[in-house]
């Protein structure tokens, strides 16, 4: 099968009558001075275009041309080299790693900062996630990045707890393809066909994927003989195949005149834990997207322009099991049909002010799981959840920019959100005798306010210092309401994040660039879920309440430097402190919160070739304190969930060739983890059985041949 579609793209490029691009239209970035980058515009922090030395955000900006000589080779690895992200992959159930931004880690679904792709939400509506696994995006495809660290609830709403990034792969009119081998099995395919025109053009970019996963012995997770035999394992057995990955991507986007349109199919097959070590050939978690996106901007007056925007979001996943024990089975599915209306308004009477308001709708109105454990007692097992109620939220916000002056800068914005009640219904052991009903209702309908205000001061082109404030809030998830009303659990609030936040770039000289933030982030009413065993039915409860308090304070240090042309260095670093501040655990430090992260890019270009070396360097990290550990004796005792994790350097190595032996090919040479250097990630709640921790990749080769045409 693959190598049919293999040889149909090879057909299809033989094919291909379109504009040619000139790979030399590529190195005019480059060429830019970086106080020259200063000036170049974005639109992610406000909704309208802005130089970043005015932008009321701290922002980070990552191009083509950076994706390209540094080698990323997939979504996880740009966003782990994000000054104040790391990551932690604990092979986690739904399949996607997860992210600690600034200090915060959140155990389970990534949900801490939004994620937009061509600026389309890509939220998951049933549990508020931006699972990887679902924005399945080749780096191939990514002509820029726009990071935006800071809480921006008043502009994208609940979950914009630390920022939003957007990607956008439809600014280039590139069109290329491109084949990728690597050990442990890594493959890939892909091809882009990119048209422009006077009124019209659009972007095709696709791709297939796959790897065979982290190959690791059990007993570098664990020391729990007795566990592993249980479930069929010894300590020789191996995870070999059983976190396979393989992906499927498709998206069509383009515009016609003031009519901007954006389809996207996304197919990911990957292997997890749910919970504890599975037999082999391993549980795979399975997601399928489909993503319309349509929006139309119209210029009523000379200075006021409408733009609407309608999304549609399908999202299904469910679980192949092979867990616990041999031969037992388990089903899991869920399904949900969403839409989201958004009407924006900009206004720009005169020079000194621009103002954006916009209303926004979100509606699930369809959203199902069902879920079957015959090895868990007769109450678990052919179980469904079911919302008779559309699930809907509203959103009215405003914000004005408004200069004082050309040095002198005011940002004002709020967001007034409302997350209508719904229902919520159990239909537990149907057809069993322990068949039963349980009925539940959401209301949270108080209207929630979020603020945002900056002071940006700018005396040259070349520096700016800006003062930053705002809220950000986090609804509980469906999916979190549900397991309260499972567990009989109480009603969950919203959660908070209040940031200030002190940020100053320079630019010196053309090859130098500088940035400085000060932060200071408190989050409060923290949705903390703990797993309870309740020995009656042998079964572990997640308990959830709003007791989390946290308070991080960090300072941020960011050089790049060009001592020659051909010659980039860059480097990063940060350190923060994280409080816990919850009753009770104020003298117990959080778990998952290095207090160091450090970052190095060199890149090194000579004629057709350019050398570059990434890396990272991420500080040590506790585990998760729990008060409701199970001990051999079946004891509850307090501690630490798994032993921490020792701090970790990382670096990776790209080679690329342009022009190889004929025009507009490339050929690019990736190694990730040049030392080998061991990469463990602590355990967390969603995998505690792995107390030793989880890994990351060991030295993986990767070579890549493509051809822009």
């Amino acid at each position: 099968m693959k190598r049919n579609l293999f040889i149909i793209i090879l057909y299809l490029l033989i094919g291909i009558k379109i504009q040619a691009y000139d790979y030399q239209d590529q190195q005019k970035l480059l060429k830019m001075s970086l106080q020259d980058l200063m000036n170049i515009k974005v639109t992610t922090a406000s909704k309208v275009e802005e130089k970043i030395r005015e932008i009321p955000a701290s922002i980070v900006l990552i191009n083509r041309e950076e994706i390209k000589k540094q080698g990323y080779k997939s979504l996880s690895d740009i966003l782990q080299n994000i000054p104040g992200f790391y990551m932690i992959n604990d092979y986690y159930w739904l399949g996607s790693e997860n992210f600690g931004i600034r200090g915060f880690f959140s155990p389970g679904v990534f949900n801490d900062i939004v994620i937009l792709v061509n600026g389309v939400n890509q939220v998951g509506d049933s549990y508020s996630d931006y699972s990887l696994a679902k924005i399945n995006i080749p780096v191939e495809a990514i002509d820029r990045i726009e990071v935006v660290r800071g809480p921006i609830s008043v502009l994208y709403g609940s979950g914009a707890f630390f920022g939003a990034v957007n990607i956008i792969t439809n600014n280039t009119p590139i069109s290329m393809a491109s084949i990728s081998f690597g050990n442990d099995k890594y493959k890939k395919l892909f091809l882009r066909v990119s048209k422009v025109s006077d009124d019209f053009k659009f972007t095709i970019n696709t791709s297939l994927y796959g790897d065979n996963g982290i190959d690791k012995s059990f007993n570098c997770f664990t020391d729990n003989y007795q566990m592993l035999k249980w479930a069929g394992l010894s300590m020789e057995s191996r995870t070999k195949g059983m976190l396979k990955n393989d992906r499927k991507y498709f998206n069509f986007s383009g515009e016609y005149k003031n009519l901007h349109f954006d389809f996207t199919y996304s197919d990911t097959r990957k292997g997890v834990f749910d919970g504890l070590p599975s037999y082999p050939p391993g549980t795979f978690f399975n997601n399928r997207s489909t993503t319309i996106f349509l929006k139309y901007r119209k210029e009523i007056l000379k200075n006021l322009s409408i733009t609407g925007k309608f999304t549609y979001l399908y999202n299904s996943f469910f679980w192949e099991y092979e867990i616990l024990q041999k031969d037992s089975y388990a089903t899991n599915y869920n399904n949900s049909l969403s839409d989201e209306i958004e009407l924006n308004i900009t206004y720009k009477p005169n020079d000194k002010l621009n103002m954006v308001s916009g209303f926004i709708r979100h509606n699930i109105f369809y959203l199902y799981k069902s879920y079957d454990y015959p090895i868990y007692p007769l109450e678990y097992t052919n179980t469904e959840d079911v919302f008779p109620d559309d699930i809907i939220s509203d959103a009215f916000f405003s914000q004005a920019n408004y200069n004082f002056s050309d040095k002198l800068k005011i940002v004002t914005g709020f967001r007034l959100e409302k997350l209508h009640k719904y229902k919520l219904i159990i239909h537990r052991a149907k057809e069993t005798p322990v068949e039963k009903d349980i009925t539940g209702e959401y209301s949270q309908e108080n209207i929630k306010f979020i603020p945002r205000f900056a002071l940006i001061y700018s005396p040259s082109d070349f520096h700016s210092l800006k003062f930053l404030y705002g809220k950000a809030i986090k609804n509980p998830s469906i999916m979190q309401n549900i397991s309260q009303l499972f567990n009989q659990g109480t009603t969950l609030l919203p959660a908070y994040i209040e940031t200030f936040e002190l940020n100053y770039i320079l630019s010196p000289s053309p090859s130098v660039f500088a940035n400085i933030s000060l932060y200071k982030n408190k989050l409060d009413d923290l949705i903390v879920a703990r797993n309870i065993y309740n020995p009656k039915t042998r079964t572990w409860e997640i308990h959830s309440t709003n007791s989390g308090k946290m308070e991080t304070k960090g300072i941020e240090v960011g050089l790049t430097i060009l001592p020659i042309q051909e010659l980039v260095l860059s480097t990063n670093l940060s350190y923060q402190k994280t409080k816990n501040l919850e009753k009770g655990f104020k003298d117990i430090s959080p778990g998952y919160s290095p207090e160091l992260l450090g970052y190095l890019k060199i890149h090194y270009s000579f004629k057709d070739y350019s050398i570059a070396l990434v890396g990272r360097y991420v500080g040590e990290m506790k585990t998760l304190w729990d008060e409701t550990i199970i001990n051999k004796e079946q004891h509850l005792v307090r501690g630490r969930i798994g032993q921490p994790s020792k701090a970790y350097y990382e670096i990776d190595f790209n080679l690329r060739v342009e022009n190889f032996f004929l025009k507009r090919v490339y050929l690019d040479f990736h190694i990730y983890n040049l030392l080998n250097n061991a990469i463990v990630y602590p355990a967390t709640s969603g995998n505690s059985w792995a107390e030793k921790g989880t890994y990351g990749y060991g030295r993986l080769f990767i070579l890549s041949m493509g051809k822009y045409f």
